[in-house]
């Protein structure tokens, strides 16, 4: 035993960091895949990347440098893999932005693209946006502009944009650009004084807008630029001049009302005009009144894009109309505004007119059924050739499934289809999986993600692309599949033609969850009314102001529970006096906040929604108050007479535990509501400081 004891050695663990496994291999193409195709300042500026070009992209990306890491690890065997993480991360997030820079292949199918004919490379583009962000001077203009100079050159697309020029070296590059002005077709200058002080901004839009005027431009991007009315004002000579323009784009410029009402007046014609993009604009109702006279007068507009422009019904309803009027429109994008049901229908009405739609981008416009019900009508008769349709965010319920079933058995052609983050629940993803599953050869994405779908649904979706050759992903997150729910999506795609590699992340399914009941909020409000009448019999008893100080009392219903079916429930209950000022309720930051228990909620109801209490010591004023199915506590306060409103705040989020899943739903203003300004976009209603600061 002695020897064994001293022939024992303790064992030594070596941790080895390389290779990855293959599922974090797979989660990282899934990542680069997702930030390759969203969204960004590369894609504004070389176009965004479509889906299934990203995926190959990643791919590829992922494979070199995990080839290119390994053989740096098998030269030093007795490291611990960590040389090789860091070079492997290193490189993929390198040639990524190598990819993002290159922008999308011909071939590659965009998302609603930022320029429909991105700047080409060759003798006859300048284009010194590249390197790092920062401010240019008269010496740095000077040296990057000299090309220009030189005679002969043939010059005739040029692209400011990630430059932050100054007034000197706007003076510099004034002069060289009028020299060339009559030759130049097209002409980039987004995002060209970042960081500068409005008054300095103005002034170079205006060297820049008198140098170029007069020239014949048929592509125009002033995009980034928190314009604001004075910023589109400042660039009117050039605008004014403008009459063979095909493309423009003003995107993120706080184009508000009075801006939009500016770029419309300036611009002289747009009857060539193919292609006109306001994405990201404090545009709202009344600004969405010029832009769509700016739609009316043109007639050969191909791309459309006016997302995130804060436009609501009044707005929709116009611009839907005057959409009527662009005949060779084939693809357009209203996403992420307050259109509602009326601006769904109006749209539906003008579908009609479009019959060359390729692409439509409908997502979080709160059409809900009805709206969106219409708009697949007027779609299924006038663009069965569509390729991307997206409805994501827009309250659609299962009853709208065979509406959206009867529009996609029409549409074979479809590439795309986007209804993520709406309730279809188990009932309606089988309907509509249904229809997917014969025909649909090209279909290449499908995102359902946040449906509340359960198990069922999962397996539908599934059997549905299984067997598509040329599918890339289905995206199932965010629902309520429970693990036997996923193995089973699992094993149908293996075994079909295509692989796991088509499965997106499901980091956000939620295997025990469960959705909502149909109609509750109907039946909430329902009983809102009912209790309205009943609750005002219901008493609640106290003797005195210190029995409520004490935080001992207990209060029995008096009166009236029998007819709420609440048997004799009792309440603890304790309230904190509140001292009126002459401004109102004085606020409790120095007392003790005393406790309010629903005690008891009879088993043989369901608890109310909202119900309402007289509280004692004199003061009738009520508070909202919703019982859950267990215990809670809440602060409350109790005046002699203070103002009503002081005993109406809104408890809900005190009382009641949100249901699963219910945090990733995003929820649409009802109607009636206020619609809280959108950030981001504040800092560009007036003057032109931008926020993004250049790199030094």
């Amino acid at each position: 035993m002695d020897s064994a004891s001293q022939d024992f050695q303790p064992r030594t663990f070596s941790i080895k960091l390389w290779p990855p496994s293959e599922s974090t291999r797979l989660m990282l193409v899934e990542r680069m895949t997702k930030n390759l195709s969203t969204e960004s300042i590369f894609s504004r500026k070389y176009g965004l990347l479509g889906k299934e070009e990203a995926h190959e992209n990643a791919k590829r990306i992922e494979q070199l440098c995990f080839t290119s890491a390994d053989e740096h690890f098998k030269k030093e065997p007795d490291g611990d893999g960590s040389s090789a993480v860091q070079l492997y991360a290193k490189d993929t997030s390198k040639m990524m932005l190598e990819v993002l820079k290159k922008g999308p292949g011909i071939t590659a199918e965009s998302e609603a693209p930022v320029a429909d004919t991105p700047l080409e490379s060759g003798d006859t583009v300048l284009d010194v946006s590249g390197g790092k962000r920062a401010f240019i001077e008269a010496d740095e203009a000077k040296e990057l502009l000299s090309p220009l100079t030189k005679p002969g050159n043939s010059y005739k697309r040029i692209c400011f944009s990630n430059r932050s020029f100054g007034v000197d070296a706007a003076n510099v590059a004034g002069p060289i650009l009028e020299s060339v002005k009559n030759q130049l077709t097209e002409v980039d200058v987004s995002d060209f004084v970042a960081g500068r002080p409005e008054d300095g901004a103005l002034d170079v839009m205006r060297i820049f807008s008198k140098a170029l005027e007069g020239s014949v431009l048929r592509y125009l991007n002033i995009s980034d630029n928190a314009l604001g009315e004075k910023g589109v004002r400042a660039f009117s000579e050039l605008l004014k001049s403008q009459e063979n323009l095909e493309e423009l784009y003003v995107m993120n410029d706080g184009i508000s009302e009075d801006a939009a009402k500016a770029l419309s007046e300036l611009i002289p014609s747009t009857e060539k005009l193919k292609v006109l993009h306001f994405h990201n604009n404090m545009t709202g109702d009344e600004g969405a009144v010029y832009v769509a006279e700016m739609v009316k007068r043109s007639p050969n507009l191909e791309s459309f894009r006016c997302s995130a422009t804060r436009i609501g019904s009044d707005g929709g309803v116009a611009l839907s109309e005057a959409l009527g009027a662009c005949t060779h429109l084939k693809k357009l994008d209203l996403r992420d505004n307050l259109f509602g049901v009326d601006a769904g229908i109006a749209l539906s009405k003008t579908l009609p007119n479009l019959p060359d739609l390729v692409e439509i981008y409908l997502s979080d416009l709160n059409l809900e059924n009805k709206g969106t019900i219409a708009v697949l009508n007027a779609l299924k008769q006038s663009a069965p050739q569509l390729e991307v349709l997206e409805l994501a965010g827009n309250e659609i319920n299962a009853k709208a499934a065979p509406a959206v079933a009867e529009c996609l058995a029409a549409m074979q052609s479809l590439k795309k289809l986007i209804l993520a983050e709406n309730e279809l629940k188990d009932e309606g993803a089988v309907i509509i999986a249904k229809s997917l599953e014969d025909g649909h050869a090209d279909l290449k994405e499908l995102d359902v993600s946040a449906n509340m779908f359960q198990r069922v649904g999962a397996r539908c979706f599934a059997r549905a692309v299984a067997n598509k050759s040329g599918f890339v992903l289905l995206n199932i997150n965010g629902n309520f599949i429970s693990d036997e729910g996923i193995d089973e999506v699992k094993d149908i795609l293996k075994a079909g033609k295509n692989s796991l590699d088509v499965l997106g992340s499901l980091d956000e399914n939620d295997p025990e969850g469960e959705p909502d009941e149909d109609d509750e909020d109907a039946e909430n409000e329902d009983d809102e009314d009912e209790l309205d009448s009943k609750l005002q019999n219901v008493q609640i008893s106290a003797s005195s102001d210190s029995d409520f100080r004490n935080g001992s009392r207990k209060a029995q219903i008096s009166r009236g529970s029998k007819h709420l079916g609440l048997g004799q429930s009792q309440i603890h209950f304790c309230c904190l006096p509140v001292r009126s000022g002459p401004s109102g309720p004085e606020p409790p930051q120095n007392r003790t906040p005393h406790e309010v228990k629903v005690e008891h909620v009879s088993p043989q109801r369901r608890p109310f929604q909202n119900f309402e209490i007289a509280l004692g010591a004199g003061a009738k004023q009520r508070r909202s108050v919703r019982p859950p199915l267990s215990s809670h506590r809440l602060t409350a306060g109790l005046a002699a007479r203070p103002p009503l409103d002081t005993f109406r705040p809104r408890l809900a989020d005190a009382l009641s535990a949100p249901q699963a899943g219910a945090e990733r739903r995003r929820r649409r203003p009802r109607a009636g509501e206020e619609i809280q300004p959108r950030a981001g976009n504040d800092a560009r209603s007036s003057g032109t400081r931008s926020s993004r600061q250049p790199d030094l």
